[in-house]
């Protein structure tokens, strides 16, 4: 048999290569939203089988087809993150929109910062500046007022 084999599907297809002395198994190549993911096989029969039903997917439209374990529990976790999220705030965000806004938040913080260590600093600077203004001569004046009191406890 000729090397590499392709097996097609609709407009979709995926190359099967062969073995060698380097490396004995027979190798899946196939291409999904752009990623092009190669899976291993001890016979060709297999690797032929499960090229049909990747292709037969990834017709359908289901990209998860191609993720790999490790992604597939990352999407698990974000969708589940994304969630907790809008129980907590009521906000329905997207997994895009969640990413979009984070890298643009990341991008505007120098190189070697996170945005978890921007926030956790602006609570402390939060937190610093509350007691600084608490033992100032300003505090008793103000916090004779009834609605600021609740908030300076």
């Amino acid at each position: 048999m000729k090397f590499p084999h392709t097996v097609r599907f609709c407009s979709l297809l995926v190359k099967i290569y062969g073995r060698s002395d380097a490396y004995p198994f027979y190798r899946l190549s196939i291409r999904v939203a752009g990623k092009r993911v190669l899976r291993s096989f001890q016979t060709f029969k297999e690797a032929k089988r499960e090229a049909k039903t990747k292709l037969r997917q990834a017709a359908k439209g289901n990209v998860s087809a191609v993720l790999s374990v490790k992604e597939s529990a990352n999407a698990i976790a974000v969708r589940e993150a994304l969630e907790a999220y809008q129980q907590v705030t009521g906000w329905r965000l997207s997994a895009h929109e969640a990413v979009s806004s984070y890298i643009s938040a990341a991008k505007l913080l120098s190189d070697n910062i996170t945005l978890a260590e921007f926030h956790m600093n602006i609570r402390r600077m939060s937190f610093e500046n509350d007691l600084q203004f608490k033992n100032s001569a300003h505090f008793g004046q103000v916090s004779d007022q009834p609605s600021l009191r609740a908030w300076l406890k």
